[in-house]
């Protein structure tokens, strides 16, 4: 599905930091390949989401997208693959620029 911004939703699935159950959220995505990218933007705001410590703390994640499911490792993209990445997915979704200029 296609969110209104132009990204596709997905269901990610973590593993609480603190509490160790399982945890759902919404996400927008880029798929590249067998790939996903996603942006722990939290809608601009200082600190990035919950889902972003789950990530850091348990790596091992489940998306869900168009019914199918896949498992996955986690990881942080920094210098130029993270720039790349960044730049693809504001042309999907031009909005994230100014989550860019608040945060």
């Amino acid at each position: 599905m296609l969110s209104e911004l132009g990204a596709p939703t997905i269901k990610l699935t973590t593993t609480g930091a603190k509490t160790g159950k399982e945890r759902n959220v919404p996400v927008l995505g880029l798929k590249n390949g067998e790939r996903w990218i996603l942006v722990a933007s939290n809608w601009g705001r200082a600190q990035h989401p919950a889902w972003y410590h789950n990530l850091k703390a348990n790596p091992e994640v489940k998306l869900t997208f168009k019914n199918r499911t896949g498992k996955y490792v986690a990881e942080e993209l920094t210098g130029d693959e993270r720039d790349a990445y960044w730049n693809r997915i504001k042309d999907v979704n031009p909005s994230l620029e100014s989550y860019q200029q608040r945060s």
